[in-house]
């Protein structure tokens, strides 16, 4: 706490500079009395009395008054400061301009004057702040770089910095230090108002009281702690403290677009075809959920890069996306007159065509069968939504019965569930229950149920100008351009930069009967307080692509017009810096809200990587960027449709007859390779990229077929990443004879050369192929087939390997007939030099393929997809005074490049202690270890020569912790891997070893030595008894018979050591 003597004196001197007569400032509004009302409650401000509040706001003020102002706001400890040098400063302010002197707040006004009885101005009150505070940086100084005092969140200063020269009166002063409250000291790590509050200058509760501090907010330093993944869909991010009460930083930890992926080459991460996207941000106390806009492969290695809007700096974590867990059913509920909610432990892979056969719905007693009508996810597919075809009767008992099959994004299937219910009508009115997600440009409600639209019964998202006419704020005419509603939250957009949510206090309006719950009950009139931050940061780039001599640059915020399309504010540098010479810009336009495009003038880039800067551009509010450098790639050419699709099959089947007669026409595209999925333009699931073509010389795209033509029915199906189905049905006496592609995109971004291209059908040899065969598990084995098997034979399938068939215990098909999975009778040692487990079919088998297509007799190799795992502690052997603690793997491992010291990133090696052991290369001392393994040439699966090992040696003194433990934990690192072609990560794993034989080990080594020596007089026998009678305690000695040597190993508590002696 400060001196009391001290601040009593600050305090006169603050009264007395507010007392002396000052000129009189230029009649103005004044703006900030509320400001000056607080600062004098808190004790930071005393007007021109000492016994009233006189702020005298409208007054003007100098240098030295102004310093002595700051000295009291920032509770400066001045006493002992060595005099500044300076002779134009008052003897009352002396003492706070020398401590402003020594510690670097002023220079001065030159010629060694300080300016005392000068006017001051916003710029140098800013400055003074700014330096104190720690807005510094090397060759910097705020005085001349003003965007340091613009980062350090003085909104009033960056303001008024346009006129900083001006000079300023008591009331902007006033303001200048109301907002210096709330800037964090870059010294402590806390506000200002934080440090004062501590400091014992400010009573805690009156600042809580006026929402300047928050004593239940953690004030160290933000920190991300973990980062990890559960499942498919989501990835979880945990801070160091509660993150719900940092009110300035929640609005950028909220924004979706804060968090990008990248692979390992910087690029914009792609999985299953698609950019791994953020779609929602969901806080809860310590943790952010990052939902992703669609799910990625298992196992999919990335980077996440945090903004450094969040932490001050941008931050990268290696990622792990991977499922193993077995889906459940947490919860299931009626919310409906016909509509059941089920909750899942995890996102769920549910799609209503495929899927809702697998849902029953009937009364307790059995007597009523409610026919499902359709299946809605939601919340992320963690819910889903069934709807029956009749209604429920209030307090009747029902029961929902799931079959199996239903699977999450990794595979793995949910099993036999049935749950009972008891309907229960929810008359409450729809209410707003609290918001998150609030911002200029938009706010997510949360609602006390699930609701839809009135206008349509159904939720989703709109942009119907009747129904958005019924979402505003402040007034009707600030209406929402765009709403969605999932679940029970309702998210309103306001992107328009004239219609923006208000900082500060908003009210947020949804007129009755916009609304309506799952038991038709419509709303009321509903209005919402909420509150909005100001957004005072600059925009920064998500994305910079290139094609065809246009530069797509994707930015975090909605852009002001002008900025954006000003060509002279991009410019495009080599890898090396330099600036490009025979490619110009010549035009920028904005594509939307946050995307420009840029097309090129001069000369095609050739292939490789380059540099975007970009400097000047603003977003929608005026904040503008400094500047800023992105690199992007040029990559070489793309492909070709008609190489792309490898093959394209047409099967047609006739059902009905006469004026019933329809035709099912079904339709195969197999892609060359992994392709781009999702909703993206050049997506293979996007139906305007497909145009079915008719002998009858009419042409539709899927889209039209959909939704336009009623005499056509449309069903598309994304089997995986290289295979669609499309199925049309139809009673016209029309044929499909080719389709036209629109350009496509693989899953990496690269789009095909041509814009469209016309492909005709490939002569059907209507045949079934095998995708992949894979070992999932020691004794289980997964077959995956292009085109489904709707007539299974068990008996067609065997599994073979260097030795003949093994013996298989169950075999079973998947529901959609793509899988196979097969248990083993014994577990497989997968990691066998020369790998030949194979999959086969037999000669003429029996099982038939949808559409009719046969199987043939064939032979797949199976690949081994199982992670490797410690098998446990191996050998603990003493060898000179060093403890070789073993390893064992379940199977061969290595380490890229052979490299096993590139393990130490992955290793946390602890003792008894607490202390963790460092690496060193050789010879560990104490609290050191080092690593070693020998390793051995094996034969992958592919019967290539690899080097790895079963054992990995930590090696560390014998010196230390006789009695206690030695922890080994490791976390999984992309370069630890088995020697399988897929190279499957090492899991991660923690063990110990128990070192309370030890001890005794040593002991009876010494003993041994000191009685018996290395060469002994006589025969084993003789031997033995020899140590017999040396009585060792607690140890075990076996002795090996080597001619005329013998090898003593003396073992204690699962350590040993040897000891060699000769007979003579």
């Amino acid at each position: 706490m400060k001196n009391f003597k001290r601040v009593l004196a600050l305090v006169l001197a603050f009264v007395m500079v507010l007392s002396i007569n000052t000129v009189a400032f230029a009649a103005e509004e004044v703006q900030n009395a509320d400001k000056a009302e607080v600062l004098y409650d808190l004790g930071l401000f005393a007007g021109t009395s000492d016994s009233d509040f006189v702020p005298a706001l409208e007054d003007g003020t100098n240098r030295e008054q102004s310093m002595v102002m700051l000295a009291y706001l920032l509770g400066w400890d001045y006493e002992g400061a060595p005099e500044s040098g300076f002779e134009d400063v008052s003897d009352w302010a002396a003492p706070y301009v020398n401590y402003a002197v020594a510690t670097g707040v002023t220079v001065g006004v030159g010629s060694g004057n300080f300016g005392g009885d000068l006017e001051v101005s916003t710029r140098e009150v800013a400055t003074w702040i700014a330096r104190e505070l720690g807005y510094t940086e090397e060759g910097k100084d705020p005085f001349t770089d003003p965007e340091l005092i613009i980062e350090s969140g003085l909104v009033e200063a960056a303001e008024l910095l346009l006129n900083g020269d001006d000079a300023i009166n008591r009331d902007v002063l006033v303001g200048i230090f109301y907002d210096a409250l709330t800037v964090e000291n870059k010294n402590t790590g806390n506000t200002v108002i934080a440090d004062l509050v501590e400091a014992g200058l400010v009573d805690g509760d009156k600042a809580e009281a006026y929402g300047l501090f928050d004593e239940d907010v953690d004030t160290d330093e933000l920190e991300i702690v973990y980062v990890g993944t559960t499942n498919l869909k989501e990835l979880t991010v945990e801070f160091n403290q509660d993150i719900e009460g940092l009110e300035d930083l929640l609005e950028e930890i909220e924004d979706e677009d804060n968090y990008t992926f990248e692979d390992e080459d910087g690029r914009a991460l792609r999985s299953n075809g698609s950019r791994v996207e953020v779609e929602d941000v969901r806080v809860d106390g310590d943790t952010v959920v990052l939902v992703l806009k669609n799910a990625v492969e298992n196992q999919e290695e990335g980077v996440l890069v945090v903004d450094s809007a969040i932490l001050g700096y941008e931050e990268e974590f290696e990622v792990i996306f991977e499922d193993f867990d077995i889906p459940v059913v947490d919860d299931a509920e009626v919310i409906g007159v016909n509509t059941i909610k089920v909750t899942f432990s995890e996102p769920m892979n549910i799609t209503n065509s495929r899927d809702r056969n697998k849902f029953t719905v009937e009364s307790a007693d059995g007597r009523t069968n409610y026919r499902v009508a359709n299946i809605i996810p939601q919340a992320n597919e963690r819910e889903l939504l069934i709807d029956v075809r009749s209604d429920f009767e209030d307090e009747a008992e029902v029961v929902l019965k799931i079959a199996n099959g239903l699977e999450d994004f990794a595979g793995f299937r949910l099993v036999r569930t049935e749950i009972d219910m008891v309907v229960v009508e929810d008359d409450r009115d729809i209410e707003v229950i609290g918001y998150r997600r609030a911002s200029e440009e938009g706010i997510t409600l949360i609602l006390n149920k699930d609701v839809k639209f009135e206008d349509t019964d159904e939720q989703g998202t709109t942009t119907d100008e009747d129904i958005l006419k019924l979402f505003y704020h402040t007034n009707t005419r600030n209406t929402a351009d765009e709403v969605k509603i999932d679940g029970n939250e309702i998210r309103l957009s306001f992107t328009d930069k004239d219609n923006e949510l208000p900082t500060g206090t908003a009210y947020v309006y949804i007129d009755g009967e916009a609304l309506v719950d799952y038991w038709n009950n419509e709303n009321d009139t509903i209005r919402t307080e909420v509150q909005i931050t100001a957004d005072t940061e600059a925009p920064t780039i998500n994305d910079v692509e290139y094609e065809d001599r246009v530069i797509t640059v994707t930015f975090n915020k909605n852009l002001d017009d002008d900025t954006a399309e000003d060509e002279d504010n991009y410019t495009i540098l080599t890898e090396d810096g330099d600036e490009v010479k025979d490619t110009t810009i010549r035009r920028a336009d904005l594509d939307g809200s946050r995307v420009v495009e840029l097309t090129l003038r001069g000369d095609e880039l050739s292939p490789g990587k380059y540099i975007l800067v970009v400097e000047d551009v603003e977003d929608t509010r005026g904040n503008a960027i400094d500047s800023i450098e992105e690199e992007f790639t040029v990559e070489s050419s793309g492909f070709r449709l008609s190489q792309i699709v490898d093959e394209m099959n047409l099967y047609t089947e006739t059902r009905g007859t006469g004026s019933n007669a329809y035709t099912i026409y079904t339709i195969t595209v197999e892609y060359d390779s992994a392709m781009e999925t999702g909703n993206g333009r050049y997506s293979i699931e996007n139906l305007d990229n497909y145009v079915i073509n008719f002998d009858d010389n009419s042409s539709y795209s899927l889209s039209e077929l959909d939704e336009e033509e009623d005499d056509f029915y449309i069903d598309f199906y994304l089997v995986d990443n290289k295979n669609v189905e499309i199925t049309i049905e139809t009673e016209e006496n029309v044929e499909p004879v080719s389709v036209t592609f629109s350009r496509l995109a693989d899953s990496q971004g690269t789009r095909s050369t041509d814009l469209s291209d016309t492909l005709t059908f490939d002569s059907s040899d209507n045949k079934v192929e095998v995708d992949w065969a894979r070992l999932v598990d020691t004794d289980e084995i997964r077959v995956r087939f292009k085109t489904p098997i709707e007539d299974f034979a068990a008996e067609d399938f065997t599994v073979e390997d260097a030795n003949g068939t093994l013996d298989m215990s169950r075999i079973r098909i998947s529901n959609d007939g793509r899988e196979i999975t097969i248990e083993l009778e014994d577990d497989l040692s997968y990691d066998a030099e020369g790998w030949t487990v194979e999959f086969v079919i037999k000669s003429n088998p029996d099982s038939v393929g949808r559409f009719g297509a046969e199987l043939e007799a064939t032979t797949v190799p199976v690949r081994d997809r199982v992670r490797p795992e410690l098998d446990g502690i191996g050998d603990v052997e003493l060898i000179n005074n060093e403890l070789f603690i073993s390893l064992v793997f379940e199977e061969y491992v290595k380490v890229t490049g052979n490299n096993i010291t590139g393990l130490v990133s992955g290793l946390t090696i602890t003792n008894d202690d607490g202390d963790d052991l460092s690496y060193v290369s050789s010879s560990p001392a104490n609290k050191q270890y080092t690593l070693n393994a020998v390793t051995e040439s094996v034969y992958d699966e592919n019967g290539d020569s690899v080097e790895a090992f079963k054992v990995l040696n930590v090696v560390v003194s014998a010196d230390h912790n006789q009695s206690g433990y030695i922890e080994i934990e490791f976390d999984q690192l992309s370069i630890f891997t088995d020697i399988a072609d897929n190279e499957n990560v090492v899991k991660s794993f923690d063990d110990e070893v128990n070192l309370s034989g030890l001890q005794r080990v040593k002991t009876a080594v010494q003993r041994v030595e000191n009685d018996i020596t290395d060469t002994f007089a006589g025969n084993v026998d003789d031997l033995k008894d020899a140590v017999g009678a040396l009585s060792l305690q607690n140890v075990s000695v076996s002795y090996i018979e080597n001619g005329t040597s013998v090898e003593l190993v003396i073992s204690s508590g699962g350590i040993s050591t040897s000891f060699t002696v000769t007979l003579s």
